[in-house]
């Protein structure tokens, strides 16, 4: 027999053999997807994480305590809601969430009545199965929990205090949790985003590498697509009661598993908000960041066609914009037409996908939502060998 045949018949009767099994989590063979980012707001993130936050995968921001990781997601949300009108779901664990700096980084009042649903939820079980069903639904594309060290679960709360609560518990939670929410965000035929954020804490072993970690048990490192942990340094947070002119963010990418990450020095990866007095909003600071991948993707040449440095001449197009980054500056901020033919530049190098295909609309599936296989609470109790512990 034909060796390509003989192959053919094999892959028909293995196809065959899965068609006749009616277990729902029997396998199947799927299309290949193209992966789809979600912009982050700031063009040099979205540069250097290879598009912005990955679509089908959720993304862990983790860090000291005001150091920019709600900032992050809220203005994503406020790029998402202009470029889209989509709606966004807020899980709000801490209760933290506040109008007013919502509405200092560019989120009106317009966009957080009619495109964000904030909710807060009591228990960590509610919260984590409120992100599966809303996944499931397909109701809302951006999806924030904020914040999974704030979660507490139904043993923990019912617990008296002089009771030991159960070993690594909230660990066992969230790795049943983020495995389910992998293969929801897979299975969903609109592109998703859920990022959560967690905060970092101090290790108890000092042999342990690394000085941080997270709540949350190593299910959630292994199965998240991108995690993020901030590096701003404590002179750029914001005082409290304090009003700032600049606010910088940075972060480190610790794992990057959807594109091809153009990684850079360790805390160098970040935005910065300029206070605009006019609106009476933080505006980030486009112009920087365009000099910034202008200068990786050497978007600027010499007048010879060489590399640009700042000690040189910089053409753009042929034309001579002048020497020193802040004489650039100044021409791209002072320069309205300019400005859209360097962004649009700037964009083609960084292949940043066109903010109208970013999260594009699709049919809903015909057989509508089905819940089944979602309800993942009574199933804690059972042991799991492979169980990550905190």
């Amino acid at each position: 027999m034909d060796t390509s045949k003989a192959k053919l018949k094999a892959q028909e009767a293995l196809m065959a053999k899965f068609n006749k099994r009616k277990s729902k989590n029997a396998p199947k063979i799927v299309a290949p997807k193209e992966q789809e980012f979600m912009s982050t707001g700031s063009l040099w993130m979205d540069h250097v994480l290879g598009g912005g936050f990955p679509t089908r995968r959720y993304t862990q921001i983790f860090g000291e305590p005001n150091s920019g990781k709600s900032t992050l997601w809220q203005i994503t949300a406020k790029k998402y809601i202009e470029d889209t009108g989509g709606m966004v779901l807020v899980v709000d664990i801490e209760n933290s969430f506040s109008p007013k700096w919502a509405r200092s980084l560019g989120l009106t009042r317009e966009m957080q009545e009619n495109n964000m649903t904030i909710v807060e939820s009591d228990l960590a079980e509610n919260a984590l199965q409120l992100v599966l069903d809303a996944v499931a639904t397909e109701a809302y594309q951006l999806i924030i929990v904020d914040s999974l060290a704030a979660m507490e679960s139904a043993n923990q709360a019912e617990a008296e205090l002089d009771k030991a609560e159960q070993m690594a518990g909230n660990a066992k939670l969230f790795t049943r949790y983020s495995r389910k929410l992998n293969i929801a965000l897979k299975d969903a035929v609109k592109p998703i985003t859920v990022i959560h954020i967690n905060q970092a804490r101090a290790k108890m072993d000092k042999y342990e590498k690394g000085k941080n970690s997270e709540p949350g048990g190593l299910a959630l490192k292994h199965n998240s697509g991108l995690r993020l942990e901030t590096m701003t340094p404590k002179d750029l947070m914001t005082p409290n009661g304090m009003l700032m002119k600049v606010l910088e963010c940075r972060f480190n990418v610790m794992k990057q598993k959807s594109s091809d990450l153009k990684r850079p020095p360790s805390g160098e990866m970040g935005f910065k908000l300029v206070w605009d007095s006019v609106t009476s909003t933080y505006v980030l600071d486009n112009v920087t960041e365009i000099l910034k991948i202008a200068k990786v993707a050497d978007v600027f040449r010499t007048k010879e066609g060489g590399t640009w440095s700042a000690a040189s001449g910089a053409y753009f197009n042929g034309e001579l914009l002048g020497r020193g980054e802040a004489t650039i500056i100044k021409a791209i901020a002072s320069d309205e037409d300019f400005y859209k033919a360097v962004l649009n530049r700037v964009r083609e190098v960084s292949n940043e996908q066109p903010s109208e295909n970013s999260q594009r609309s699709v049919e809903e599936p015909e057989d509508g939502y089905d819940d089944e296989g979602f309800d993942f609470i009574d199933e804690l109790d059972r042991e799991d060998p492979e169980e990550s512990f905190d």
